[in-house]
């Protein structure tokens, strides 16, 4: 036994109520190495766009949250206000801040941007006639009230986006 080993042993003989305090160390394992991944180094070099629902309530808030990401996360994310069809469509990924829920169901209402904005969530065809996948979708407050189908104990229903 080597130094180490036998002063370990020294320790469990002359004080037995450490003897849980050294467990015995397992055989060190050789980790193989991660396999590469499936992504290109340029598609995770491109920044991704988060795009924040501007149409009304705390959109500036949440934009101000975002921008206070440490500087290596900010590098890969380009943060957007969102208003319309088109914005929606450039963004990989969409919060739906607080706000007045009802407000915003109207102002969804208009334009068509409701049908953009149900396609973007759903997956489906974009205001620029592209089909997507369904992309990530963050909602608070108003914004959950507007992914969801029904409000238990609520004036009205949900806005159904989700």
């Amino acid at each position: 036994l080597g130094p180490r080993c036998r002063s370990r042993q020294r320790v469990r003989t002359q004080a037995p109520w450490r003897a849980c305090a050294l467990p015995a160390r397992a055989p060190a394992v050789r980790r193989q190495p991660l396999p590469a991944s499936p992504l290109s180094a340029a598609a995770v070099a491109m920044p991704k766009t988060l795009g924040i629902l501007a149409l009304q309530g705390a959109f500036e808030e949440h934009e101000a949250s975002f921008q206070r990401l440490p500087k290596a996360a900010l590098e890969r994310l380009r943060i957007v206000q969102v208003r319309t069809c088109a914005e929606l469509d450039a963004c990989d990924a969409l919060v739906i801040p607080g706000g007045e829920s009802t407000t915003m169901k109207i102002i969804a209402g208009m334009d068509g941007f409701q049908a953009t904005l149900r396609a973007y969530v759903h997956g489906g065809e974009g205001s620029d006639g592209v089909s997507r996948p369904p992309r990530p979708v963050w909602g608070t407050c108003a914004g959950c009230i507007l992914l969801s189908d029904t409000v238990v104990n609520g004036a009205g229903g949900g806005g159904g986006l989700a």
